[in-house]
């Protein structure tokens, strides 16, 4: 049995189907048209190492199927973030309670004041 790689991306556009798998040491993409039959077996694939090849490719199979890059890049880069990064940070503790988060805050900076209740 054929081993399943852990899909990045799979998109349609401009009539071309994309595919952006990764291994354990490598990212398999692969260009072809959106109608061919069998792409996974006939779709030539190219193998990087790093994000910044991956990208690379891409811009320049954009460029010559006359693809927009900028949809495709972001795309890729939604699908590169780590699930964990984020805007809001999280901790495992439950709900602050009242004063808490200034508690937090100073814990962090290594500030001590006096706790007004």
């Amino acid at each position: 049995m054929k081993r399943q790689y852990e899909e990045i991306i799979n998109t349609t556009a401009g009539g071309y189907r994309i595919e952006v798998k990764r291994n354990s040491s490598k990212f398999i993409v692969k260009v072809a048209k959106a109608e061919m039959k069998n792409f996974d077996k006939k779709a030539p694939p190219a193998y990087f190492k790093d994000k910044q090849g991956v990208k690379d490719h891409l811009r320049q199979k954009c460029s010559l199927f006359l693809i927009n890059f900028d949809r495709i890049e972001n795309q890729l880069n939604k699908a590169f973030k780590p699930q964990c990064e984020g805007d809001i940070p999280t901790t495992d503790e439950p709900v602050v309670a009242n004063g808490g988060i200034l508690q937090k805050v100073q814990e962090w900076f290594g500030l001590k004041t006096e706790q007004v209740w």
